[in-house]
């Protein structure tokens, strides 16, 4: 059997699964409870009751969703295969056999991504007579950037200092000033990449899509990974910094995640890093790390600093690497901007 007609077979399963599923969502439901359950009674955690009740309240949402998704990738693995573009399409489909392994709801549909990620692992490459994306230029180190970057980087980093010493009744308050102080900073110091940046993404906005969306959904699979290590290992499923974020009004947290994050950390940690760090590996490693710790630094013992930093260390490696294959600060944003609004929608579903 040809390679193309299996994968249209195993399509049409997938979606045929995910459509079985959305037609008994509520029994569907009802198992991830049961299983959720016996998971932590087995890990001996009583931090059960607050998640199953969210999945009860929004269960049917959140599994519509990703069934959803689930059929769009399938639709669009099986249309390639149809249209013998395996060979062409070979690393979009291997970010979307990864994407359906993250989104799959059984084990059949996990059997059929594992098949469908070994399959366009072993299919030889053959690049697209199109348009590749035409990477910006490396940034200049002039006595200028030095400055900006060091003067960025302290008033960033000031909160460490100052932010333990605000009351507790005013602390929401000084936290907003000092947003968008720090925004309206980054943003004087650094228009001119901005601009720039923008004006690039507006130019190849499909190469910058195709890109940028390909490397989202290998580095989501990675973080997934080492998210299940650290979640086993802590016996908590939500770090100290998504419970404080969940604990905060919608009003403040929904722009602070969506547009104040991505500009002011993508600027700080991997612009200006950037600036003072010229070698790849180790700019990747350090930006990624340090953006992982001051997510996790406020977890219960230092085991969990150190376990709770790795999944954030990936993300914020990932923005790294996506920052020095591009040159273009505003890639990394709108990959940063797009994760943190899709982790608000799922954070807004479950309270």
């Amino acid at each position: 059997m040809k390679k193309k007609y299996f994968l249209i077979i195993m399509s049409i399963i997938g979606i045929l699964l995910c459509l079985n599923t959305l037609y008994h969502i509520d029994d569907f439901v009802k198992e991830q409870i049961v299983a959720i359950e016996e998971v932590y009674k087995s890990i001996g955690s009583n931090n059960v009751t607050n998640i199953t009740k969210a999945i009860e309240q929004n269960g049917h949402t959140i599994f519509t969703i990703i069934n959803l998704v689930s059929i769009l990738l399938y639709m669009y693995i099986g249309v390639n295969a149809f249209k013998d573009e395996l060979e062409t399409k070979r690393n979009k489909l291997l970010a979307a056999s990864i994407g359906l392994f993250i989104t799959s709801s059984n084990s059949i549909t996990e059997l059929i991504a594992v098949l469908y990620i070994v399959i366009f692992s072993f299919t030889k490459h053959k690049k697209e007579k199109k348009k590749q994306l035409i990477t910006m230029p490396p940034p200049s180190r002039t006595s200028n950037s030095y400055k900006k970057s060091l003067i960025l980087l302290v008033v960033y980093f000031s909160q460490l200092i100052w932010g333990s010493l605000i009351p507790r009744d005013i602390a929401l308050l000084a936290n907003i000033i000092f947003d968008v102080v720090l925004l309206s900073l980054t943003i004087y110091l650094f228009k001119t990449e901005l601009i720039n940046g923008f004006k690039d993404l507006k130019q190849q906005p499909k190469e910058y899509f195709h890109y940028l969306l390909q490397k989202y959904l290998i580095g989501m699979g990675i973080m997934i990974v080492v998210s299940t290590i650290a979640i086993t290992i802590t016996n908590n499923p939500v770090s100290v910094n998504q419970e404080t974020l969940n604990s905060l009004p919608l009003w403040y947290i929904l722009p602070a995640s969506i547009i104040f994050a991505p500009i002011v950390e993508e600027t700080v940690f991997r612009v200006c890093f950037r600036t003072f760090i010229k070698n790849d590996k180790i700019y990747i490693i350090i930006s990624g790390l340090v953006f992982g710790y001051l997510h996790a630094m406020h977890e219960a013992n230092l085991l969990n600093v150190i376990v709770m930093t790795l999944p954030y260390a990936t993300l914020g490696s990932m923005f790294a690497y996506i920052y020095v294959k591009t040159n273009n600060p505003t890639g990394s944003m709108a990959v940063h901007a797009g994760h943190n609004t899709m982790a608000s929608i799922l954070s807004i579903l479950i309270r």
